[in-house]
């Protein structure tokens, strides 16, 4: 179901290749693209903090029943290999329906907005302002998918979960939280790391050689 080339770089990983290209690229534009969803949905959350009859939604309270941040990330993000296997499944079909058109984008990116839209207020403006950043994000989802393919999907929804749960650390205020917090974001960090390395390393060797270096 899900197309081969977009599985390349999952498979690469799964063969222990983490410093292969594919797999680079994926781990830092998929990290990049986390964060550019994140901060989407940061500003509409302000943004609908503004519109009358908005109440925020939070995990927070659940994040605090489980005792850790680290075990409710966790679980959070087995939760998102689901989404990003529903997702995948949803924009190939379309694919194989409606060919590389920019519908093959948005019915899909419309389709998972209104499975994950959060009901977070009453009243026409807010649930319409509150679809359309769902929207927005999903056409983010949708279009990493389209390009990077699959590991790049699931890095986005773990950078995802990593920042949200690192928003809501800040409000709790306890050292133990932040400092699981700190280490978590640092993982973040070393994503991009990891993949720019990967991407560069060819390169750099080939540069090396030239030079009679390597």
């Amino acid at each position: 179901m899900v197309s081969p080339a977009r599985l390349f770089a999952a498979e690469q990983l799964s063969k222990g290749k983490l410093l292969s290209r594919a797999v680079g690229t994926s781990l830092v534009l998929g990290s990049l693209a986390g964060v550019l969803a994140s901060g989407l949905e940061a500003g509409f959350d302000l943004l609908k903090a503004r519109v009358p009859g908005y109440s925020p939604s939070s995990n927070l309270t659940t994040m605090i029943a489980f005792g850790s941040p680290a075990a409710f990330a966790l679980v959070s993000i087995a939760g998102s290999l689901a989404f990003v296997l529903v997702t995948a499944v949803i924009v190939e079909l379309t694919q194989r329906l409606l060919g590389e058109t920019w519908m093959s984008t948005i019915i899909p990116a419309l389709l998972l907005a209104l499975a994950s839209a959060r009901i977070s207020g009453v009243g026409f403006r807010a649930l319409l302002l509150n679809l359309f950043s769902s929207f927005l994000v999903a056409t983010v989802l949708v279009r990493v998918y389209q390009s990077r393919g699959f590991l790049a999907l699931f890095v986005l929804t773990i950078v995802v979960t990593v920042l949200e749960v690192g928003t809501r650390v800040y409000f709790v205020g306890d050292p133990s939280m932040v400092l699981q917090s700190s280490l978590m974001m640092g993982m973040i960090a070393l994503f991009v790391l990891v993949g720019l390395w990967a991407c560069v390393r060819e390169p750099l060797k080939k540069r090396f050689s030239a030079f009679g270096l390597g």
